[in-house]
């Protein structure tokens, strides 16, 4: 069960990073309309995986709250503390990401939604990317 979350989540993890990744490239002038195309697939495709990754997400939970001695064995305390851990390094890596932001916009006219969406971008792959680094020690 501990190998099936790691690969969902990584599987979400990465096709979320493509998927905004994508999202931000294409709200940027630096593509033709024909990169624009290949940005749009590739973004939908990436947003078809990260939709399965969340569904099979669910279906696991749903498996595993339906067996008490597992719940209780995937929740143990290296795994809130490595929960705890990540979260305490992304708010790190998010704190980071602000202020470099705001010193670049302080100098470059950027788009207020290329910015949300890069910082959207940041927030959810530093949480999901420190979980998965704090818990490959398990």
């Amino acid at each position: 069960m501990v190998q099936e979350r790691r690969r969902i989540l990584l599987l979400s993890v990465v096709s979320y990073a493509v998927w905004c990744g994508t999202l931000a490239l294409l709200m940027s002038p630096w593509f033709t309309p024909g990169g624009h195309r290949w940005l749009g697939l590739v973004s939908d495709i990436s947003a078809l995986l990260w939709g399965v990754s969340l569904v099979w997400l669910v279906l696991w939970l749903r498996r595993v709250k339906a067996q008490p001695q597992v719940f209780a064995a995937l929740n143990d305390e290296m795994t809130v503390r490595n929960r705890w851990r990540a979260q305490s390094a992304s708010r790190w890596a998010m704190l980071v990401s602000l202020v470099v932001g705001v010193v670049l916009c302080t100098y470059v006219d950027l788009s207020a939604r290329l910015v949300l969406m890069t910082l959207i971008w940041i927030f959810v792959i530093s949480q999901l990317g420190f979980y998965l680094w704090y818990d490959r020690s398990e």
